[in-house]
């Protein structure tokens, strides 16, 4: 029987992949996970869901290493957090009839995320990267910050937990501190 040896080098990692790029989740996001899926299916589901086995129960993942994940991650921390989150997309919508962009509608430089918390208007803008502010959006931070309104810039969600805790007060009313599994056992029924 003729063997062939497999070439130097197969089956291991290309050079290019390397360990200091890969995705390490936050505590806070880690914490965000926990008390969302403790909200969702005590609170937001109502018990729908209660008879399924916790094992099966699809929980919600989160990450925030792009500017996208790290907006569902602030719209979801609201949610769960009694809150009221809008995301506003201010993309203008390929139009293929006219062969170009038509506008959406929204003022210029509104804010990512605008909602409502503990009575007050709270928009939340996010900057990823080497994102900056334009003058439009500083003009929009200036109409909402002299109209009562509260302004955030959010660069990841460890930063934004700690202002958002400072700012109105770590009071999350939906979820207690038992793990997940001993709140989800509690709530079937058997």
């Amino acid at each position: 029987m003729n063997i062939k040896k497999a070439p130097e080098g197969a089956g291991k990692r290309p050079d290019k992949v390397s360990n200091k790029n890969r995705y390490r989740k936050p505590e806070a996001v880690k914490r965000l996970e926990k008390i969302y899926n403790e909200w969702y299916f005590t609170v937001k589901d109502n018990g729908k869901h209660s008879s399924f086995p916790i094992d099966s129960r699809v929980t919600k993942r989160f990450r925030d290493d792009d500017a996208n994940s790290l907006t569902q991650c602030i719209k979801s921390w609201f949610e769960c957090n009694g809150g009221q989150m809008s995301r506003i997309n201010t993309t203008g919508v390929f139009d293929t009839r006219l062969g170009r962009y038509r506008y959406s509608g929204a003022s210029k430089g509104v804010a990512d995320l605008v909602g409502v918390y503990g009575g007050k208007l709270v928009a939340i803008e996010i900057k990823f990267g080497h994102d900056r502010q334009s003058e439009d959006q500083k003009r929009y931070q200036v109409e909402v910050e002299a109209a009562g309104g509260t302004y955030y810039i959010a660069r990841d969600l460890t930063s934004f937990m700690e202002w958002f805790e400072k700012t109105f007060g770590y009071v999350n009313t939906c979820v207690s501190d038992r793990p997940l599994r001993q709140t989800l056992q509690s709530l079937s029924y058997e």
